[in-house]
């Protein structure tokens, strides 16, 4: 872990993601209190040093390209996912 690893920018994609290591956290929290993750850490460095040329959108588009729309914390606010924003859970 780096000092640009707590850089705001990177906090804010992080709160997007789910970890894919099966916590159900986002990659920020599994990383900041999850020390035995090895997927957190991992999925941060892969981007983490391209940040100066991809804006945060970008990265997560990117994201969503390699892994589905299930590794978003919330579902895209178009089409079908509209539905989860209006009708209620039970």
């Amino acid at each position: 872990m780096t000092a640009a690893d707590n850089d705001a920018v990177i906090q804010a994609i992080e709160k997007q993601l789910h970890c894919t290591c099966g916590c159900n956290l986002d990659v920020y929290t599994c990383r900041t209190t999850d020390f035995t993750c090895t997927v957190s850490p991992g999925s941060t460095s892969t981007w983490s040093g391209s940040r100066s040329r991809d804006d945060g959108q970008q990265i997560i588009d990117q994201f969503v390209r390699e892994h589905g729309v299930a590794i978003l914390m919330a579902p895209p606010k178009r089409g079908f996912n509209l539905v989860g924003y209006f009708v209620p859970s039970c």
